[in-house]
């Protein structure tokens, strides 16, 4: 891994071995999805949200308005919560801040952070893989740009049974235009109906990202009964995407006052449900230092 910002150079594949590769990869996603499609074919689109992931401190659902960690040094989802307490702990203490959870020191470089992404990928980990996925997909991290091998982990990830990956696939078969993820394209006739499928087994698998997605696409189908269900089933879990788009149908006459007004309720009630004192006083704190909130997974939310 290369110092001061310099990307790591890994081996480039020769066009034979890349070509198998892709074609590897697609059996691969083939395979999924018939499995998928066995799997999930009883389950109802739009049936209530899976519950989503505690935090693995606390034990309170993940919250949706603030923010969750991952931790790469041992692979924990740890809340805003607890990550404000234990900083402030380790500022009072005049220590380096460590994580929450294993009280080990956190990734200082990139390298470091690889290093320990990649440990936690070959022990099967896959938010590990996501991560590593998303940082080929955008040349983060000291990383060459490589989109086939971020979609890779992304197939790793998904054949695990990871929800997010799973939508991450959907976007790489949606992205097929872009140079970058042309092979997307090999070995397949309808990249937009690959795209919506995979989307659909990410929200039928508990993604409530993805049904913002299906809700855009929906819209742009002229589906507007389909684009408010799922956009409602969204904003009912507290997903801030969804909310706005439900506000946006109801502005434009495509549903009803009582609609928007019980998304406020849900959305209300969710972020009560996953208030801790902890996270209140990180939310002030975050008011205070003039930082956006954003939710925990806002990389992969919009098309």
């Amino acid at each position: 891994m290369g110092k001061k910002g310099k990307k790591s150079k890994a081996g480039k594949l020769s066009k034979g071995d890349r070509k198998r590769a892709i074609d590897d990869l697609h059996r691969k996603l083939e395979a999924l999805a018939e499995r998928l499609q066995e799997e999930l074919k009883d389950v109802d689109l739009f049936a209530p949200p899976l519950p989503k992931d505690d935090c693995d401190l606390c034990f309170v659902t993940l919250p949706s308005v603030s923010e969750w960690d991952f931790c790469h040094c041992c692979g924990k989802l740890i809340c805003c919560g607890c990550s404000w307490k234990q900083e402030r702990i380790s500022k009072a203490a005049g220590e380096e801040p460590v994580c929450p959870f294993c009280r080990g020191p956190f990734p200082k470089t990139a390298s470091q952070t690889i290093q320990k992404l990649e440990a936690l990928a070959a022990k099967g980990h896959s938010m590990a893989m996501i991560h590593l996925g998303e940082h080929y997909c955008n040349g983060n991290k000291g990383l060459q740009k490589d989109e086939l091998k971020a979609v890779q982990f992304f197939l790793r990830a998904a054949e695990l049974g990871s929800p997010r990956a799973l939508l991450n696939v959907s976007k790489a078969f949606q992205q097929c235009g872009i140079s970058g993820f042309s092979f997307m394209r090999e070995r397949t006739e309808d990249t937009t109906e690959k795209s919506d499928m995979f989307c659909e087994f990410a929200a039928k698998k508990g993604e409530v990202a993805a049904r913002y997605n299906l809700g855009v696409v929906a819209m742009f189908d002229g589906k507007f009964d389909v684009a408010k269900r799922h956009w409602l089933a969204g904003a009912w879990v507290g997903h801030q995407y969804c909310l706005k788009a439900v506000k946006f149908m109801f502005l434009k006459g495509l549903t009803s006052k009582d609609d928007y007004d019980q998304s406020l309720r849900r959305q209300h009630e969710s972020f009560m449900l996953e208030s801790t004192e902890e996270r209140a006083e990180w939310l002030a704190e975050k008011k205070r230092r003039g930082l956006v909130s954003h939710t925990g997974n806002s990389n992969v939310e919009e098309l």
